[in-house]
């Protein structure tokens, strides 16, 4: 909305959070984000939400869809009030003119007849005036139709929609009685043959699309046969997704065709390199393989089927548009010349990339909708280079980029469909246009489809067969090739065989090395516990000598108490704190026991003493007992 004193009620929070959901791709419903309706800027809230996402939906619409504003006042009955309605009626024709459409105050009217519809005015160049408003028509979209005696490989391969656009063309300017019963409104179209007009029946007050070959008299004999032979075809062929024939007429030697106009332009203009809806995409090939198979049965060929000729009405129903290159089955064509191209190479069956007149029937339309369907699940045609001559090349020997390595979310059963149309062979397209609407049927309602994927063995033997040098080159390689590999794999398995074996003697060596230190540390651990285990014996022993000389020295047996003190220091030896223990109570009882002063020995002791003489007699100690004194009977003192 323009008016800023409508959004001063408005929840800041909630239209910042519904508007970020859409910039991110991810919208969230206006019922999820509304909150409470009982609060006081409920209303102003709400009718801002809804002008914000009819803002996103018009800017991303699908072709397949209708926006209508009344599902908003369906939903939500708050909003059926004059002036909300009136400011979103302004809303919507904005949004309808900004992508071409020219809505008109009548149509608001009868829309809400409860409503005093204030109609916003439109722009100049806009509004519908009954003048002349050339509009401005990208042509960059896809490549011209070929015709014969043209050069397919001059310019870009995506100049032009319409034969011959890309040359320069004089303006014309037409006044209101260029065609009787007819007032001008704008230009569609222009290619090399003549115009397209939006123009009004003046009779019947209805909008209708003027075909002119501006040429006139001068037009060539295949322009004016192309020109008969759309009127004829179309004159024949009845269905509501057919552009219509209303008159056929000529003035002032320029014959021209009023056709049932589409307000809403061509597939192409809306496909522009964006892929589409899996599922709308297959519904509407559907609605055209139905309408094109009418065409067949009538013995009707289109020959250049194209996003471009795919017109679209303002509900997105799908309109088949320009039979200039139809031909009839039933009879001989004069389009059909021998080494003729005629079409538009990206969409164009191989039999028809290669001039095969005899081959060209019924599946080349076929092939025509998978090549469409193709280039709305993908965002590009199957095949398309940088003239036309290369694309011709492309359609007649490559074969098209499965769909899933492009856009990995297409479904697999639909794939399949598309890449069956686009059979190189006609005999393994789909027999009948009815066949291939049948098997998007059965996808659209989740059955099973009759087609089936091509594998990759047979995708290799179509390629060999229309490359036999370069495969046969290839299977040479490859022979020598898998030679080579097998050698390789002999030699490698001979490696394998010396590495494993002496990884397996490293491995045996490291095993036993750990074996024998395991051993070692279990001796080393048997051994340390043995030891231990003497010890505590020792030990014991030891403490239980103590306890022998403690009773024997309370019993008063200081001489016997310290033999078993001495045997416990004998025990105990090696262990210096138990040592030392000993050694103080031996010290301890020695100097608490009797002193002696003389010994007598009976016998010679020289040998106790440690004395090396045979007639030792006597032995006496000092007083401190540091000193001991012998004699021997030869009166030797020691």
């Amino acid at each position: 909305m323009d008016d800023e004193t409508v959004y001063k009620d408005v929840n800041e929070t909630i239209r910042q959070e519904f508007e970020s959901s859409w910039i991110a791709g991810d919208p969230q419903p206006i019922e999820a984000v509304i909150g409470d309706a009982n609060a006081p800027n409920y209303l102003a809230t709400l009718e801002e939400l809804v002008h914000i996402e009819l803002e996103f939906r018009w800017k991303n619409r699908s072709p397949l869809k209708r926006i209508e504003l009344e599902e908003y006042l369906d939903r939500f009955e708050s909003l059926n009030q004059p002036e909300i309605v009136n400011r979103l009626i302004q809303q919507e024709v904005r949004l309808r003119t900004t992508v071409g459409e020219t809505p008109v105050a009548a149509e608001y009217q009868n829309r809400f007849e409860n409503v005093v519809v204030d109609f916003p005015t439109i722009k100049q160049g806009e509004q519908d005036t009954g003048k002349v408003a050339v509009e401005k028509v990208d042509t960059r979209r896809e490549m011209p139709t070929m015709m014969p005696d043209r050069d397919p490989v001059a310019g870009p391969g995506d100049s032009a929609t319409l034969p011959g656009v890309g040359m320069t063309q004089p303006d014309i300017v037409l006044d209101l009685e260029t065609v009787p019963g007819y007032d001008l409104l704008g230009e569609l179209g222009r290619g090399g043959m003549g115009v397209v007009y939006k123009a009004r029946d003046q009779k019947l007050k209805r909008i209708v699309a003027l075909k002119m070959i501006l040429s006139g008299a001068h037009a060539s004999d295949e322009d004016m046969q192309r020109f008969q032979t759309e009127a004829e075809a179309v004159a024949r062929l009845q269905h509501p997704h057919i552009v219509q024939i209303y008159e056929v007429g000529e003035h002032e030697g320029k014959p021209y065709i009023a056709l049932e106009f589409a307000d809403s332009g061509s597939l192409d203009k809306v496909l522009s390199g964006t892929p589409q809806n899996a599922q709308e995409s297959a519904q509407m090939i559907e609605t055209l393989a139905r309408a094109i198979d009418v065409a067949h049965q009538q013995s009707i060929i289109h020959r250049d089927l194209k996003p471009a000729n795919i017109l679209l009405t303002a509900d997105g129903e799908p309109k088949i548009t320009d039979f200039g290159l139809a031909k009839r089955m039933d009879e001989d064509s004069h389009q059909t010349k021998s080494g003729a191209v005629m079409g538009t190479p990206s969409y164009m069956a191989p039999e028809q990339a290669a001039s095969k007149a005899e081959t060209l029937g019924p599946a080349a339309d076929t092939y025509a909708l998978g090549a469409i369907l193709y280039h709305m699940l993908a965002g590009r045609p199957p095949f398309q280079a940088e003239t036309q001559l290369d694309t011709l090349m492309q359609v007649i020997e490559d074969e098209p980029l499965p769909l899933r390595r492009l856009i990995s979310s297409v479904p697999v059963d639909l794939e399949t469909i598309c890449l069956k149309c686009l059979q190189k062979d006609i005999h393994r397209r789909y027999g009948t246009a009815e066949e291939l609407a049948e098997d998007l049927r059965r996808f659209l309602a989740g059955e099973p489809i009759q087609a089936r994927p091509i594998s990759m063995v047979e995708r290799s033997w179509k390629w060999a067969r229309r490359r036999p040098a370069v495969a046969g080159m290839i299977s040479v390689s490859a022979a020598a090739l898998v030679g080579l590999v097998l050698f390789g794999l002999s030699y490698n398995t001979q490696l394998k065989k010396q590495r494993d074996a002496s990884r397996l003697q490293a491995k045996t060596a490291i095993e036993l090395k750990q074996i024998s230190e395991l051993r070692e540390t279990e001796t080393y651990r048997l051994k340390n516990e043995a030891d231990q285990a003497r010890l505590e014996t020792l030990q014991r022993m030891a403490y239980s000598n103590v306890e022998t000389g403690e009773q024997l020295q309370k019993a008063g047996d200081l001489s016997a108490s310290l033999v078993w003190y001495a045997d416990a220091l004998r025990l105990d030896q090696g262990s210096p704190d138990r040592e030392r223990i000993h050694r103080q109570r031996l010290a301890q009882m020695i100097s608490a026991s009797f002193r002696p002063k003389h010994i007598w020995f009976p016998e010679t002791p020289s040998a106790a003493l440690g004395i090396d003489h045979p007639g030792l007699t006597n032995v006496g100690f000092s007083p401190d007992f540091q000193k001991v004194v012998a004699s021997t009977s030869d009166g030797v003192i020691y």
